[in-house]
């Protein structure tokens, strides 16, 4: 049984600029990370337009953004996961300060709004192809092997 499509969305207030992606089935257990790493590619793509050296991510989900502090790449990393690391290093390249908040959901903060209004629509959208390895597909079939005992 295939799951409903999972949308993640980006959205840029300074620019009103929103970027949406629907995930196939393999990257949906990481959609976190996906959106995550998704804002600092935009934030890499427009890092032109910042003010300054420091950058804001928020998120709702505050286990991820604790996670990130502790990630590092070894034989388990994630090509998502190393997409992550790649941009905060390039970020940091760029001599750009990232900065993650946690926000709670359905706070009616109007950019979070905006945020799960679009995912919301995106995830109806055909879904997009995206890169996974061999190590994504097995820790996906591990995790629902264990899960549905």
């Amino acid at each position: 049984m295939l799951k409903t499509p999972v949308a993640i969305v980006i959205y840029d207030p300074f620019m009103n600029i929103f970027q949406q992606k629907t995930l196939n089935e393999i990257i949906q257990s990481f959609e976190e990370l996906s959106a995550i790493a998704l804002a600092l590619d935009h934030i890499l793509q427009h890092h032109v337009n910042i003010i300054g050296d420091r950058t804001l991510v928020l998120s709702e989900n505050q286990s991820i953004l604790q996670s990130i502090t502790e990630m590092k790449i070894d034989l388990s990393t994630t090509i998502i996961h190393r997409k992550l690391l790649w941009g905060l290093h390039n970020l940091k390249d760029l001599n750009i300060d990232v900065c993650f908040m946690w926000v709670k959901a359905h706070m009616g903060i109007p950019s979070n709004e905006k945020v799960d209004k679009a995912a919301k629509m995106a995830s109806t959208l055909k879904v997009e192809t995206s890169e996974c390895a061999p190590s994504d597909i097995y820790l996906v079939f591990k995790r629902k092997l264990f899960n549905s005992g």
